[in-house]
């Protein structure tokens, strides 16, 4: 079976940097919005252990806090790097189960931090396929129009799309 998660890039509000992963991250741990930070943790804790194989609990917390929850320090610049980490980890643990699609919606209207984690997915993930991200329609992001179908921008090529048509 497919695994299919999908979150989508909200036009307003605040608080909505990395929406759209939270909101995978979410529905692949059965979380509600109503949930309380406990239920919250339990669900995360009971998702991660399923398919986390290394360092739990580092992974845990950063689900967390992307949620808005845990020991609530923001996702700073000196702390992106090991936030991504622990996200990616998280997702590609839930490719190595079976097939997984990830649909990151209205990119046009995505934050520069969640277009930087969805540059760092496709850059770092490993052992898991990447095939192609598929868009539906042109965006623009930091820049760089992102043609139809490709997910990758224009004279771009990503190392896990080579050789791909």
């Amino acid at each position: 079976m497919i695994a299919w998660r999908q979150g989508r890039s909200l036009p307003y509000g605040e608080g909505v940097s990395f929406w759209p992963v939270a909101e995978i991250v979410k529905a692949e741990a059965g979380i509600l919005e109503s949930d309380p930070p406990a239920e919250i943790e339990t669900k995360l804790r009971h998702a991660a252990e399923g398919i986390v194989v290394e360092d739990l609990d580092w992974v845990v917390g950063h689900l967390q806090r992307l949620l808005g929850h845990g020991d609530n320090v923001a996702v700073t610049t000196e702390r992106r790097a090991e936030a991504f980490a622990a996200w990616r980890s998280f997702l590609e643990a839930l490719g190595e189960l079976g097939p997984a699609v990830l649909v990151f919606e209205d990119l046009h209207w995505a934050d520069d931090g969640t277009l930087d984690f969805i540059d760092h997915l496709v850059e770092w993930a490993s052992g898991v396929p990447l095939p192609r991200f598929e868009i539906p329609t042109r965006v623009r992001a930091r820049g760089l129009e992102m043609a139809v179908g490709s997910g990758v921008p224009s004279g771009r090529q990503h190392r896990s799309m080579e050789g791909q048509t």
